[in-house]
């Protein structure tokens, strides 16, 4: 049986919105994995090409993605899925608030 699933994705155009930091993509990397551990997520796996985490908690998963857009900028997306009454905006927000104390915010 397969389980319904809902999707929240950030963008500059939702709230919250895709968060831009000051800082290389490694000290993003490092904020990440942070993170995970502050909102009690695995990092299940990572890929340093495609700049991509899979953090995963139960049956909610967190697909992150990081954009370099200049040497010491990169924006950071998010994808939440989960089950159907969960609330992906409030997982969204509660790992942008974690990346906080690890980045400045652009």
């Amino acid at each position: 049986m397969f389980e319904k699933l809902t999707r929240f994705e950030t963008s500059d155009q939702t709230t919250p919105p895709t968060a831009y930091y000051k800082g290389t993509y490694e000290q993003v990397k490092t904020a990440v994995f942070e993170a995970a551990k502050k909102i009690n997520m695995e990092v299940k796996s990572h890929n340093n090409d495609h700049k991509e985490f899979l953090l995963k908690r139960g049956r909610v998963e967190v697909m992150v993605t990081a954009y370099s857009i200049t040497l010491l900028e990169t924006a950071v997306d998010v994808v939440v899925m989960t089950p159907l009454l969960a609330p992906g905006k409030k997982i969204a927000v509660s790992f942008f608030e974690a990346m906080k104390p690890n980045l400045q915010m652009k």
